[in-house]
């Protein structure tokens, strides 16, 4: 199914495959801000919506990241956890971390992006997936 300004961060997740770890898709995933949205949570409201909120610049590639993420997963292993089990379980802040991976057939070369947003979040949907998406087409 392809991603659309349409679906919810929530809805991405389902989409993704990728409901249990839910800081792939919405950074948002841990705020409580129902009372400031009649109820609901950021991660229930469409992008669409979102992005007119935060501002978010160059609104296609967020869209073109989400779906280039989509195809990869489906391609498979493309997802790595750094962490194992134990450690994640003895350190919850090592919950939500994970590497991706997305090589180019017939190519040795790499590139390592690491996404800002350490005032608040992390944002791969913004500054990483569209950016990976760019620089596998350029090989």
């Amino acid at each position: 199914m392809e991603i659309t300004w349409k679906h919810s961060f929530q809805q991405v997740e389902e989409i993704l495959g990728v409901t249990d770890k839910p800081w792939i898709v919405n950074p948002f995933w841990e705020m409580d801000v129902s009372a400031q949205l009649d109820g609901k949570q950021l991660g229930d409201l469409p992008m669409e919506q979102m992005v007119q909120m935060h501002m978010m610049q160059d609104q296609p590639s967020i869209i073109d990241g989400f779906n280039f993420l989509r195809e990869r997963i489906q391609a498979g292993g493309c997802l790595h956890n750094i962490w194992d089990d134990a450690q994640r379980a003895a350190d919850p802040r090592k919950v939500q971390t994970g590497l991706y991976a997305f090589p180019v057939p017939g190519s040795k070369r790499f590139l390592l992006i690491i996404p800002g947003g350490g005032y608040f979040n992390v944002y791969s949907f913004i500054e990483g997936f569209p950016f990976a998406r760019r620089c596998n087409a350029l090989g």
